[in-house]
């Protein structure tokens, strides 16, 4: 089974044309109609920064999944970086079309900052990560080597111990 919760009435009836199961509720917060370890995966793709509680919203993956899909725009990434330098402005990279002011931007966060809250607050462990980038000469080396400075959105693989 596939179950979607979505934000805005109009995501709820897009999933709904497409024969998906949807509802209209926030993510990060408790869900107890769902049962313990019910689903394969949860999914959160490129949204955890947005979320009010994201620690609410991991706890929920871990407990009713068993394998948790995390991805996020990296706020770290060189060319944020060096917006902030050099145009002393919010990253429009990152902003994903939007003004600072009109964005649903709550935690601006790096793969450093989403690996630390991992380690400390979960009993989550990483199985894998996927890290996203311009694909300039050299740059793939980089991104790999050194992610939190050249990934602009990271995807990571979690579970509990097995």
């Amino acid at each position: 089974m596939v179950h979607f919760y979505e934000i805005s009435d109009s995501g709820v009836q897009a999933c709904r044309s497409k024969n998906l199961s949807a509802v209209c509720d926030r993510i990060d917060v408790l869900h107890p109609e769902l049962e313990y370890k019910s689903f394969d995966y949860a999914i959160c793709n490129v949204t955890i920064q947005m979320v009010e509680f994201p620690e609410i919203l991991i706890s929920e993956m871990a407990r009713v999944a068993a394998h948790q899909v995390i991805s996020f725009p990296n706020f770290a990434y060189y060319k944020n970086r060096l917006d902030m330098l050099i145009q002393g402005r919010m990253p429009q990279p990152m902003m994903f079309g939007y003004e600072w002011f009109s964005t649903g931007h709550i935690h601006q966060l790096s793969i450093r900052d989403f690996r630390d809250f991992i380690k400390k607050n979960t009993n989550l462990k990483m199985r894998d990560e996927t890290h996203i980038g311009s694909n300039t000469f050299g740059i793939n080396f980089l991104r790999e080597s050194f992610p939190n400075l050249f990934s602009s959105i990271s995807i990571f693989l979690l579970s509990e111990d097995l």
